[in-house]
């Protein structure tokens, strides 16, 4: 019986506090709607101005649970967003024709219902970086956009 309840908490830790793929996604496409990143939205690609964010070519053998997630995360999952979203290693952004000054390395942490997602990128060929954190909460199954920091130098 003890085990049983143990397990049942465990599961619900987990569902009250687990970051899950659709997590993530719903995230990002938050924090696209923000008309402060539109400079991320630089590559030219079929679905017009499209951010592209970049990921490792392995995942490590000491990735947490949202790292996991953010790496087994496809192009497929970013379909149907307002504004394109693409992820890729940086060996695909080549064969892309994307160069690696194109790309925007992001970082999630999450803690219960709170999100950060920090982020930087190279704009304007090279000569600017665009960073900074985007604070969300969720809100059902939708997470909003609650602060953010962004700046370009």
């Amino acid at each position: 019986m003890i085990r049983l309840i143990t397990i049942l908490f465990s599961l619900s830790t987990l569902m009250t506090y687990g970051q899950s793929k659709e997590d993530i996604i719903a995230v990002f496409k938050a924090a696209s709607q923000l008309s402060e990143l539109d400079p991320l939205f630089q590559v030219d690609l079929s679905a017009g101005p499209t951010m592209v964010l970049v990921k490792n070519n392995r995942l490590s053998s000491g990735s947490n649970e949202v790292e996991r997630n953010y790496w087994s995360l496809t192009n497929d999952d970013f379909w149907g967003f307002d504004r394109p979203i693409k992820i890729m290693t940086e060996q695909e952004a080549g064969f892309e024709g994307v160069r690696n000054d194109q790309l925007v390395s992001a970082s999630l942490s999450f803690s219960g219902d709170q999100c950060n997602l920090g982020f930087t990128a190279t704009i304007d060929e090279g000569t600017r970086y665009l960073q900074g954190w985007i604070s969300l909460t969720r809100s059902g199954f939708d997470w909003e956009v609650t602060g953010q920091n962004i700046r370009t130098r």
